[in-house]
């Protein structure tokens, strides 16, 4: 397992998560990873708190994880209204 610094400019209002690290497989993997960690369902309502799709989710390696972290948020950034 990975470890990858998560960001978005989608979205960039208050209520909103600016950035996450994730543990997972790949980077294709870690830009499936919701920030909230509950999974891969992306909300497409109007009032969302992450970029609308995965696609619009840059990653970057940060290093191996160590061996006892799971596939999920290791820690996220939230903009609090």
């Amino acid at each position: 397992m990975n470890l990858y610094l998560l960001t978005q400019d989608d979205r960039e209002d208050y209520d909103t998560y600016d950035s996450v690290v994730v543990c997972a497989e790949s980077e294709a993997d870690a830009v499936t990873i919701y920030p909230n960690n509950y999974g891969t369902s992306w909300n497409t309502s109007e009032y969302r708190s992450w970029a609308l799709t995965p696609d619009l989710v840059e990653a970057e390696y940060l290093g191996q994880a160590h061996d006892n972290l799971k596939r999920g948020v290791v820690l996220a950034s939230f903009n609090a209204g």
